[in-house]
């Protein structure tokens, strides 16, 4: 039997604000079913890449203190354990495109849009150190690689279980 997957998995990643309910958790089965790319991957130095994307209305010179940061983390794929990966890859928290668009509004609109409750991934986090291994669950999306929820990057000791749930999943 497998696990229902959400339907909505662009809500996998914001972070809770106070004013936001608790969210449901989805479990590591849900999160590999619902993964169209899974690797094992190393940690790249340095980790983090930002970069600034400019915010301005129609042609006036946009304001650096309004520029929306883009936040990327760095791995290498060592194996793609589901979908085609290889080489350096650079990868997106979920859900950034609906922060940008948030982001927006609020500097050019001067209203804030209500987000989403958060809804993350039940299982090991991993806050790895440059040159760590890790289990990576991604998707691909027009602008590029993204995790596809806030917990999906996992310890290397949780890839057994990765793959013995990929391998009882059908084809």
């Amino acid at each position: 039997m497998s696990p229902e997957l959400p339907h909505d998995l662009a809500a996998l990643n914001l972070l809770p604000r106070a004013s936001q309910p608790q969210s449901p958790l989805f479990s590591l089965p849900q999160a590999i079913a619902a993964s169209p790319l899974i690797a094992l991957a190393t940690v790249r130095a340095p980790r983090f890449v930002r970069t600034e994307i400019p915010i301005a209305r129609g042609n006036t010179l946009p304001n650096p203190a309004h520029a929306y940061i883009r936040v990327q983390e760095r791995f290498h794929v060592d194996t793609a354990l589901r979908g085609a990966l290889t080489g350096e890859i650079r990868v997106d928290t979920a859900l950034w495109q609906r922060d940008l668009r948030a982001h927006r509004t609020r500097v050019l609109e001067q209203r804030d849009l209500p987000l989403s409750a958060p809804r993350v991934i039940d299982g090991d986090l991993a806050a790895p150190r440059p040159d760590a291994q890790v289990v990576l669950l991604l998707r691909k999306t027009p602008h590029g690689l993204e995790f596809i929820g806030q917990n999906a990057v996992l310890h290397l000791e949780m890839l057994p279980v990765v793959q013995a749930l990929l391998a009882a999943q059908p084809t």
